[in-house]
């Protein structure tokens, strides 16, 4: 019986291992900068002008995981502290291009062989449904 637990007790702990080797991958993957993203920012008109963020464009690469901080900022304020005062604004509009060459390949060759025209009638069709 004490055979059979330890068996079990080491099968268990090699799928953990393995599980945690994925996890581990996944999280690298998204925390890689990955993506250079254009970012317009505009004063949040639920404050008055002297506290809102002054109208900015700016390019940054980011990872995945900046992508989905950046996004939220789009339907919900940021604030930006400078000394006393504070700032909001969102993020108005956001431009997502490839960074890494392996991405940039990628998007070239689905742009080659129509992937992208392809997708775009799938979800026209779609919608006609």
């Amino acid at each position: 019986m004490n055979n059979k637990i330890e068996m079990l007790r080491r099968e268990h702990d090699e799928r953990h291992a393995k599980c945690d080797k994925v996890l581990n991958d996944i999280k690298e993957n998204m925390d890689e900068k990955r993506y250079v993203v254009q970012v317009y920012e505009m004063g949040c008109p639920l404050f008055p002008d002297e506290e809102q963020v002054f109208p900015n464009l700016y390019w940054k690469t980011c990872s995945t995981t900046e992508l989905g901080e950046l996004i939220r900022f789009t339907k919900q304020p940021f604030v930006r502290h400078k000394g006393d005062t504070k700032k909001w604004g969102y993020i108005r509009e956001l431009e997502i291009e490839p960074y890494t060459e392996e991405l940039e390949r990628a998007y070239l060759n689905h742009s080659k062989t129509g992937y992208f025209e392809s997708i775009r009638n799938i979800e026209k069709n779609d919608e006609t449904l």
